[in-house]
């Protein structure tokens, strides 16, 4: 069955659930954004959009049953042989004191606790990160055919003050598994994230770890994440990143990231953006990309509306 049918399936299956209870909790959130990339052979104009809706319904127990779906779409415009990238996400849930329990097509866990702001502002070189490893549930959800869907359990809960999650999916039609598990302390000024997650393909495996530190102070916001994969041919990351609020509407972002792949050469990328988000939703970014290994100066800029 395809993502969007099987999406359909659990909606028109549980709509009329929802509908029968006294209280029923909708929520969204999302982006919408075209925008345009210059200064390498590849130029152009390209879509993206990410969205979540979220139906709740309680029981006299305090319990919640609902049912969670997602879409994450990009695609360059006029280029008629790059091929566009698509991952759609259902899920049954049940919440309660012991936590949240998702089964189905869940998003993973490392997606939603490691979320920096994107390199220039760009999503689209934002997704070259994934091409490494830093996130395997969303690289094979973006790269597998119609034909393969990407089934799992996903569990958020909370021990004390520190948020945990983990997840586990399985392919069909392919012995390939992704484990996750996450693990993050907040005292609302500044954060520590744990991460690791493991792929296994036809026997081999590969793991991710990644680290996380994250504050504010003021009108100032900034961190560092650090990436390391398992891999002999592929690199291990840190992320630099620090932002200013000019005032309610304009951020100025900038971002170091070192890559150095094992035995070889190290290298470093610089980015900054200005962002101007716009009350209504609407928003506007700007940024430039510095890759030292190429020497290419990149030019990004978008405009969307977030919801």
């Amino acid at each position: 069955m395809k993502p969007i049918h099987l999406a359909a399936a659990v909606l028109f299956a549980t709509t009329p659930m929802a509908m029968a209870q006294e209280k029923v909790q909708i929520s969204y959130s999302g982006i919408l954004s075209v925008a345009n990339t210059s200064g390498t052979s590849l130029e152009g104009d390209y879509f993206y959009g990410n969205g979540d809706v979220s139906f709740r319904w309680s029981t006299a127990n305090n319990f919640k049953f609902g049912t969670d779906f997602g879409i994450e779409t990009f695609d360059f415009l006029h280029i008629e042989d790059f091929i566009e990238f698509s991952s759609y996400y259902a899920a049954g849930v049940v919440e309660g004191r012991f936590g949240k329990m998702s089964i189905g097509m869940p998003r993973g866990v490392m997606e939603q606790y490691f979320n920096v702001h994107a390199l220039g502002g760009s999503e689209f070189y934002d997704l070259a990160f994934l091409l490494i490893g830093t996130d395997f549930v969303k690289l094979l959800k973006l790269q597998t055919s119609e034909e393969m869907e990407l089934y799992g359990v996903r569990y958020d809960g909370k021990i004390g003050k520190i948020e945990v999650a983990a997840s586990t999916f399985k392919l069909s039609e392919a012995p390939v598994y992704i484990d996750e598990i996450v693990a993050r302390y907040d005292t609302g000024q500044w954060s520590v994230s744990l991460g690791t997650s493991l792929l296994d393909v036809y026997g081999f495996s590969q793991r991710s770890s990644s680290i996380e530190v994250h504050g504010y102070a003021g009108k100032f916001s900034g961190g560092m994440v650090y990436n390391k994969l398992e891999a002999p041919t592929l690199p291990d990351l840190v992320r630099v990143f620090a932002s200013y609020d000019i005032n309610e509407m304009i951020k100025l972002n900038t971002q170091v990231t070192h890559y150095q792949i094992k035995g070889y050469s190290d290298s470093n990328i610089y980015s900054f953006d200005l962002t101007y988000n716009n009350k209504t939703g609407a928003f506007f970014n700007a940024g430039i990309i510095k890759s030292e290994l190429s020497g290419d100066n990149i030019f990004d800029v978008s405009l969307g509306y977030k919801f």
